[in-house]
């Protein structure tokens, strides 16, 4: 994720601001046009502030990059002062059952790239009705791995039927996956655990 903003995963999905090139944090779509119409208020119509998130947040192709980056060091700005001045900005979510199945890539693609302990696939059953999240658990990258920009060494691998997942909590450093099950995935600093609940 090399941008300032750009789609996590898929066009009209999560929004991933990375202000310092090290580490995203995700926004939901409408959050982000929110945002933007919010702190670029006075650098245009609303038509010109939509068209603007409307390139960031579905991938779309721009007419003038040097105005476009302009913009988007201006949000990255703006953002980052709104950060200072009001701690309770949205960024940790909770969401459920549909939100949660269709925004899970985008947090562990956001994991990925803050924490570096997975890799992830996702993969259609072959009956086409279910897919299955595959969650490679890695250790912590060495020094030479991270130089060269590599994930750490794979040592588990957890498998998740996307429909069971009924919810989605946390933020793009910290969160967690709930399952039909009971079962529990957290997802932090220190890497995956798994909770079962009884």
């Amino acid at each position: 994720m090399e941008k300032l903003f750009q789609t996590a995963t898929r066009p009209g999905g999560m929004v991933a601001w990375n202000p310092n090139a090290n580490k995203v944090m995700l926004f939901t779509h409408d959050y982000f046009h929110i945002l933007v119409k919010e702190l670029l208020f006075d650098q245009g119509n609303e038509l010109k502030l939509t068209r603007f998130a409307t390139r960031i947040s579905h991938h779309m192709k721009v007419d003038n990059e040097d105005k476009h980056n302009r913009l988007q060091e201006l949000l990255n700005q703006r953002l980052i002062e709104k950060m200072e001045s009001d701690p309770l900005l949205k960024i940790e979510y909770s969401l459920h059952e549909d939100e949660a199945r269709r925004n899970v890539d985008d947090f562990l693609e956001a994991y990925k790239f803050n924490e570096g302990h997975i890799d992830y696939a996702v993969g259609m059953l072959q009956d086409g009705v279910d897919e299955v999240i595959n969650i490679s658990l890695r250790r912590e990258p060495k020094l030479i791995q991270k130089l060269h920009g590599q994930l750490g060494d794979p040592y588990d691998e957890i498998n998740i039927m996307r429909s069971e997942i009924t919810g989605l909590h946390g933020t793009s450093f910290r969160f967690s996956i709930d399952l039909k099950s009971g079962a529990k995935y957290i997802f932090d600093e220190r890497g995956v655990h798994a909770q079962v609940i009884y």
